[in-house]
């Protein structure tokens, strides 16, 4: 039977307390989310994650393992996925915080009163739902999951995920008049070779571009929560819309 990964994670967790775990669970308040997964998944081999981020480390809250990308981002959507990406990633000291992103985000909007558009392309690791059933990990008697030696198969799958929003936080409904947009190489977050070559934006009257640092002036008629879609093609040649 198919289980998805947060169900399978929790039945290991329920399994290393009632089996007496203690070197998980005996002081729960003291160890995060990824302290524990960490502890579950330490007798895998961490050779097949090839990106350096195992997003099944973090609480997936910003939904990143089931986003497609033809979905939307928000402001706070967005900072919520870079900052599972970074939590989720195994060395990421070369990775800035989300407060920094945040921090330059908002001097540009404060400053300048330009909302900035913020884009993350990354590539990710993530547990096959079926990993078990497959008989590519089993669960131990120490309830920890471990490689099934000789599989032929990779329980890693490979994801990769476009985000873009507009990064203003009291953006989410915008009022009447002229609202000015731009994008900045500085907020394209990514740990794939590759530059943004084109972004387009559709306030919903058709594509103006923001590419090259171009800023974008929209009239909003009317006041309430705005739906923006962003064109964004890389110099891989891949174009994706959000």
């Amino acid at each position: 039977m198919k289980k998805t990964l947060p169900v399978l994670l929790a039945g290991l967790l329920l399994s290393a307390a009632l089996f007496g775990q203690t070197n998980l669970m005996s002081e729960p308040g003291d160890l995060t989310y990824t302290q524990v997964a960490d502890s579950i998944f330490s007798p895998v081999s961490k050779s097949q994650i090839t990106t350096g981020i195992l997003y099944d480390r973090v609480m997936p809250f910003a939904g990143l393992h089931a986003f497609k990308n033809t979905d939307t981002s928000s402001y706070a959507h967005f900072f919520q996925a870079y900052s599972e990406l970074y939590s989720a990633t195994y060395t990421n000291g070369a990775m800035k915080k989300a407060a920094q992103i945040d921090t330059l985000s908002n001097a540009m909007y404060y400053t300048n009163n330009v909302i900035p558009v913020g884009v993350l392309y990354y590539d990710f690791n993530l547990i096959d739902t079926l990993a078990i059933v497959n008989n590519l990990f089993y669960k131990g008697s120490d309830s920890l999951l471990h490689d099934v030696p000789g599989r032929t198969g990779n329980p890693f799958k490979l994801k990769t995920i476009t985000v873009a929003a507009a990064l203003a936080q009291d953006t989410l409904s915008y009022g009447t008049g002229n609202v000015t947009f731009k994008y900045t190489s500085q907020l394209f977050l990514t740990n794939k070779a590759v530059t943004i070559t084109s972004i387009y934006a559709d306030f919903g009257s058709g594509n103006q571009n923001l590419s090259s640092g171009n800023n974008v002036t929209v009239f909003f008629p009317t006041s309430g929560k705005k739906t923006i879609k962003f064109t964004i093609t890389y110099s891989n040649t891949q174009t994706t819309t959000v």
